[in-house]
């Protein structure tokens, strides 16, 4: 069952005394889906990455939320449009304010039902523009590897306090063991934005309903083997892959557990689709919405994926600097305030309840992470210890520092004998190698998932 939003039922909420700035305009979803190749049907949905970055190009304009009001044919399942049009807000960045749904003789498009075959969102997702400038591969290669390296330093203290870490390892410079980790070994933070990677590398931007089908398929699959470092929620949400298509499994988690799930997760993929992305705004956009949107669719969650993927996709340009470059297009009003705070020098890592509920927070990372790459004058080396040793989270903040420091730095900013020690290593330098080569788009398995558990 197709669901269709009429023109003159989007729109943005203003005032009737408040003009519509000059990018605003009303959108026709309904005409959107169509010329872009979109659909929206309930686990089918897929939004055009220009529609996407319209959207949020509205907001950055001032435009408030968009209110969606729905109609649908008399007799409709009004459970699955509600499931349709949550996906749509999920994968336009929790762009609608709310939502309403009313039955009408007539709710279809004017002309065709259905959307085009062979559409552009297909075309666009394997001609993304590829560069095969070796300075700009080797900060994509640094960013990979900053973003592995920064993970298996801060993995074995991982949710450790500060003092705790200083009481059983002391002042570390290199990879140590400890909670079942080996020195060098990824957790799921490098394994999913490598899984990621490869996907973009190898033609699918992973916006699209059937490359988040696959790579949902897969990620259950693998989950029931029981890989390490899986929470329930995650766990649960992978699990759930297997009865219902990704976006809505995360909302179905979202809700449950009471729209109280803002952690950190999807950044490390946001970090990957920034370094794979950076030379095509809107997909870049449109994927890291879609990857956070899979697992955490809270709109903080959604605006920090974004602002990640920018900032990493900044410093592999070599075009600008990542913070700045994040701020321009923090659309959400939380995620605009905690950058706001680390430009202003006002925030640091380790304050407050670093080491509480509050570690795994989506917006104590994002800022760990523009604050490490916002630190005048020092080594990435030098960062990711010191942010590892102030605690908390410390695999996802230094994994998504790490990211954002190897990106502008290069690889080899990352000491020899971390390079040395990864375990990763050669499939990242793979990986950069098909990237390079700008295959054309590949429909078949995304293969098998690189375990994240020690040996």
């Amino acid at each position: 069952m197709s669901v269709w939003l009429r023109e003159e039922l989007v729109g943005s909420r203003l005032s009737p005394d408040e003009p519509l700035p000059d990018a605003i305009r009303w959108i026709d979803l309904d005409e959107a889906l169509r010329a872009g190749g979109g659909r929206c049907a309930p686990g089918e949905t897929s939004l055009p990455a220009s529609f996407v970055a319209t959207l949020a190009r509205w907001r950055l304009a001032g435009a408030r939320p968009l209110i969606a009001r729905v109609l649908v044919p008399t007799g409709a399942d009004l459970e699955r449009t509600r499931t349709a049009v949550l996906e749509i807000d999920a994968l336009s960045g929790g762009a609608c304010d709310a939502i309403a749904i009313e039955e009408r003789p007539e709710a279809g498009p004017p002309d065709a039902a259905t959307p085009p075959t062979g559409s552009v969102a297909d075309a666009r997702a394997a001609s993304a523009p590829r560069t095969r400038d070796p300075a700009v591969l080797r900060r994509i290669e640094g960013s990979l590897l900053g973003l592995a390296a920064g993970d298996s330093l801060g993995a074995p203290v991982e949710n450790w306090p500060a003092d705790k870490i200083a009481r059983v390892h002391g002042p570390f410079r290199d990879f140590v063991s400890g909670r079942g980790w080996g020195p060098g070994y990824p957790t799921r933070e490098t394994t999913f934005a490598l899984l990621w990677f490869r996907e973009i590398a190898s033609g699918r931007t992973v916006h699209l309903a059937r490359d988040r089908d696959r790579l949902g398929q897969a990620l259950a699959r693998w989950v029931v083997g029981r890989p390490r470092d899986f929470g329930h929620l995650t766990r649960g949400i992978l699990s759930g892959y297997i009865e219902d298509p990704p976006v809505v499994a995360a909302r179905k988690a979202f809700d449950r557990a009471h729209r109280r799930t803002e952690f950190n997760g999807a950044l490390s993929r946001a970090a990957a689709v920034g370094a794979a992305l950076a030379f095509e705004t809107d997909l870049r956009w449109t994927s890291a919405i879609a990857a956070s949107a899979m697992t955490y669719p809270a709109a903080v969650c959604l605006g920090s994926a974004i602002a990640v993927a920018e900032g990493v996709a900044a410093a592999v340009r070599g075009d600008s600097d990542p913070l700045d470059a994040a701020r321009a297009c923090a659309w959400d009003e939380r995620t605009a305030a905690a950058l706001e705070e680390v430009a202003r020098g006002e925030w640091e890592p380790g304050r407050g309840n670093w080491a509480g509920h509050e570690r795994g927070h989506v917006l104590r990372t994002l800022q760990s992470a523009f604050w490490a790459i916002s630190r005048p004058a020092a080594s990435l080396e030098g960062i990711l210890l010191d942010l590892v040793h102030r605690g908390g989270d410390a695999d996802t903040h230094a994994a998504i520092a790490g990211a954002l420091l190897g990106a502008r730095q290069g690889p080899d900013a990352i000491p020899a004998r971390w390079r040395d020690r990864l375990r990763v290593r050669a499939l990242i330098a793979s990986l950069v190698e098909r990237f390079a080569a700008a295959p054309q788009a590949d429909s078949g398995s995304p293969g098998p998932i690189e375990p994240c558990d020690p040996a």
